[in-house]
């Protein structure tokens, strides 16, 4: 199971790493939404103020998440005992994040297949009470 782990910590790592490079490219739209870059006198300002404060929660919101995987894989390598029950929360939101539907859904399912393994919980407990007598 230890190899499962290391594959969720790999790929929670590019998650991590694409996420904060997509959200930050969100940020910058959302601070940079010009109203000449539409056609003047068919979108009303109002929508193009939406559309701005839609980009700039977007972008944040894929921050946070990206950050959490990014800990999460660094935590799953170290073999931090959080890193599992993070893991594990992180892997139930995959599961009903209909963005990138059907690659999330299986990462979610994954996730929580390996994380809810009674080897994993041990594993994470063992390398901890390892760590502690250190």
């Amino acid at each position: 199971m230890v190899e499962h782990i290391r594959l969720l910590a790999a790929i929670a790592l590019v998650r991590g790493v694409l996420g904060i490079a997509a959200g930050a490219l969100l940020l910058v739209k959302g601070f940079r939404l010009e109203p000449r870059l539409y056609y003047p006198a068919m979108i009303p300002d109002d929508l193009i103020a939406f559309d701005s404060w839609a980009f700039r929660i977007g972008g944040c919101t894929l921050l946070v998440l990206s950050a959490g995987f990014l800990i999460q894989g660094v935590g799953a390598l170290r073999s931090r005992p959080w890193a599992r029950r993070l893991g594990f929360v992180l892997a139930a939101i995959d599961l009903v994040n209909l963005i990138l539907f059907p690659l999330s859904t299986a990462l979610g399912l994954y996730g929580l297949v390996v994380y809810r393994h009674p080897d994993v919980r041990d594993w994470f407990e063992r390398t901890a009470a390892a760590a502690r007598t250190l």
